[in-house]
């Protein structure tokens, strides 16, 4: 199935009014039970008609569909396509975070802190900032716990920059510290002192709720 989603729509209709008609065939398809062949004119429809103004609609939509059938990893292809194709798209934000919590769902913790943190600089004005900050929060956490479990030599280092942009501007400052604090710890091989700072930022950090 995953070949079918993956799979570029190369017709391109030419009739007048054609992307009206694919939204409303993928409308068809989807609530006649048929994701695959939905998916696929949403794609044509966004790839065929980029200016279109049903294009990053039935990019999103397309995406949705995707995550729902738990195809996360090309979910979040569509999601980010989105955003990079089209900026200006009221969906542009939404999308952003989608594509992060499907890497999320996927395990992927490391890209999916990645892709918060990309939210949260490329998107500060979001009406959903908030709890995408809370979100990246957990994530951070979740990371620290998987990676405090199954050894003693921890690669803390490259978290350092990724968490520091998970916090509200107001509390960025005592979060710097605070890594300041663990990368004092590291250097002196004081990784168990490490962890425990890390834990305080994303447990007890003002802003990181």
């Amino acid at each position: 199935m995953r070949r079918v989603f993956k799979a570029l729509v190369k017709a391109r209709p030419m009739c007048p009014q054609a992307d009206n008609l694919l939204w409303d065939e993928a409308q068809r398809l989807e609530q006649e039970g048929k994701p695959v062949e939905a998916v696929r004119a949403l794609l044509n429809l966004a790839y065929s008609f980029p200016d279109s103004d049903l294009a990053d609609d039935a990019l999103f939509r397309a995406a949705q569909i995707c995550e729902r059938a738990r195809n996360y990893s090309f979910a979040a292809r569509l999601y980010r396509r989105l955003y990079t194709i089209f900026p200006y798209s009221d969906q542009a934000d939404d999308a952003a975070l989608q594509a992060a919590r499907c890497l999320r769902e996927e395990g992927r913790l490391k890209e999916a802190l990645r892709q918060y943190r990309f939210f949260l600089h490329r998107f500060p004005a979001s009406e959903r900032i908030n709890e995408a900050r809370r979100e990246a929060v957990q994530v951070l956490q979740s990371l620290l716990r998987k990676r405090g479990e199954g050894s003693v030599v921890l690669p803390l280092k490259s978290l350092g920059p990724l968490g520091q942009g998970l916090f509200a501007p107001e509390t960025a400052p005592l979060a710097r510290g605070l890594f300041e604090e663990a990368k004092k710890f590291r250097a002196q091989k004081k990784l168990f002192d490490a962890i425990r700072v890390y834990r305080k930022i994303v447990d007890g950090c003002p802003g990181s709720d």
